[in-house]
């Protein structure tokens, strides 16, 4: 059975952003280590870093997260839905190792300074888990 990725990219309701980080398949954010859970963001509420990570999201991610309105996406939009209860740490491991099966690359090329910078970007821009 085909698992559906039918998520205006990775944000529309909570279970079903979920299931488009892959979660549900069991190779998304969910197979986080419980270490990775935990590790905290050394960039957290920093704002220069935020600012940074935007930088890094629109190089890097938004051609494939494409937030503009109308716009065609190939994967999730990152909204509140699908990151607010996610923690710094798993989104770090999931910007770090991707979901290949989902579409997802791995970003562990980028230095770390910088894949922490981007989890500062999303959580300053949708500020509900952490």
């Amino acid at each position: 059975m085909r698992r559906a990725l039918t998520i205006a990219g990775c944000g529309l309701a909570a279970c079903a952003a979920l299931a488009c980080l892959g979660t549900t398949a069991g190779v998304g954010p969910s197979r986080a280590p419980d270490a990775a859970r935990s590790l905290a963001n050394p960039f957290r509420d920093d704002a220069s870093a935020a600012a940074a990570g935007r930088k890094l999201f629109e190089r890097h991610c938004a051609h494939c997260h494409e937030t503009a309105p109308g716009a065609k996406r190939r994967a999730p939009a990152l909204d509140a839905a699908a990151l607010g209860n996610v923690s710094s740490g798993t989104l770090f491991w999931f910007v770090t190792n991707g979901n290949l099966r989902g579409g997802m690359p791995a970003w562990s090329r980028l230095p770390r300074a910088q894949r922490w910078q981007l989890v500062a970007y999303l959580q300053a821009s949708h500020p509900r888990g952490r």
